[in-house]
Parts: structure tokens; C-alpha cells; sequence
């Protein structure tokens, strides 16, 4: 399995956002637990495995707007 990876999303609704990310098939995937910030409205979501299909359906689905990824572990989480 590849290595977790965070996918950095803009979001005004990080609930509805994890709500959903979990209904969607492809890898599993959570939005990490305190991560949202109100100010910038940005909230990280831990995906396990390969984030291609994710970062599509947030994007092409207007889920939120994709604006960083990131591998598990190369930030002070």
C-alpha cells in the first residue's frame, strides 16, 4: 500500500467535507482531526493510498479547492 498522503483542501463545511470524502469509493480517506483553520478556511485530509482518484472527485465535483499534497510526515503535525 502506498504511503499516506495529505491533501490540503479549501473548504467552508470541513464536516460535510469528511461526511462525504468517506462515502466516495477509491482509497480510504479522513479529514485529520483539529486540522481545519477558520482563517484560511483549509483543512487536511489523510488519504490511504494513491490521492489521484480523491483529488479528482473534490475538484471535479466542487467538494472544495485542492491547494496543496503533501506526504505523512514532511509537516509538524
Amino acid at each position: 500500500m502506498a504511503k499516506p498522503t495529505d491533501i490540503l483542501v479549501k473548504t467552508t463545511n470541513p464536516d460535510w467535507l469528511d461526511q462525504t470524502i468517506r462515502q466516495l469509493p477509491g482509497p480510504p480517506a479522513l479529514l485529520v482531526a483539529d486540522s481545519w483553520d477558520a482563517q484560511t478556511e483549509v483543512c487536511r485530509i489523510r488519504v490511504f493510498g494513491d490521492p489521484g482518484f480523491l483529488v479528482f472527485a473534490i475538484t471535479q465535483q466542487g467538494y472544495g479547492e485542492v491547494v496543496g499534497q503533501e506526504p505523512v510526515g514532511s509537516s509538524d503535525d
